[in-house]
């Protein structure tokens, strides 16, 4: 693919959100941001979400009413967070409201189809939320091989620090197993390979492991 991965950085009210090339235009990860600051808006195939809470998928709706069919994403132990104002932290920001139900229900390493041979592979990261989940975007290519091309973390893990787990569906016992399986997955990946967190800058696989909690939790 000719295009690149496009970083929307974070800001008041909403985390990083990123859009991967697939076939025909993008997924967002993450619409919490609003369309009409989004350039590529007219490109989005589809929005997929790390995880329910509102600065994450704040505007999931306003992206479906203006792009009817424009379907969301998201682990299936979500639906309950996001669609409750408490659960899904909107309250915090002073919005209190539901995200309606998504549209499509992901299971842990369930791969997204994005055409040209590219997927997204959902690996259920619990600890954050009950369905945070991180999403490994890759290509597959002739003779069974493999690029990889980004891991994106949500609020599991970020360059210097973890998602906090003190918010309805953490779990600090989660957390240490969803830190074991990434640590396992990223023996598995090249060490240059781009890290994408729902919050703060990108950092490659190599330089993650610089970060204490990800290691020793």
């Amino acid at each position: 693919m000719s295009q690149e991965i496009l970083h929307i950085h974070e800001r008041m009210g909403h985390g990083n959100s990123w859009l991967l090339p697939a076939q025909n235009g993008y997924i967002l990860i993450d619409p919490a941001v609003h369309p009409d600051k989004v350039e590529q808006r007219g490109k989005i195939i589809a929005l997929v979400a790390t995880h329910g809470h509102f600065d994450h998928i704040g505007h999931a709706d306003t992206w479906r009413h203006n792009f009817p069919g424009l379907p969301l994403m998201i682990h299936e132990a979500e639906e309950e967070i996001m669609t409750d104002s408490r659960k899904n932290a909107s309250i915090f920001f002073g919005k209190p409201h539901g995200i309606n139900k998504p549209d499509v229900l992901l299971r842990d390493l369930e791969e997204i189809d994005m055409g040209a041979n590219l997927f997204l592979r959902v690996y259920h990261t619990p600890g954050h939320t009950e369905g945070s989940s991180c999403f490994l975007y890759l290509r597959k290519l002739p003779e069974d091989r493999v690029e990889y091309l980004a891991l994106i973390t949500g609020d599991t893990v970020f360059s210097t620090d973890i998602g906090r787990m003190d918010l309805a569906g953490g779990s600090e016992e989660e957390m240490r197993r969803s830190m074991a399986r990434l640590r396992r997955l990223s023996e598995e990946l090249p060490p240059d390979l781009p890290v994408l967190p729902g919050h703060g800058p990108a950092v490659k696989l190599e330089d993650l492991k610089l970060n204490h909690w990800f290691m020793n939790l």
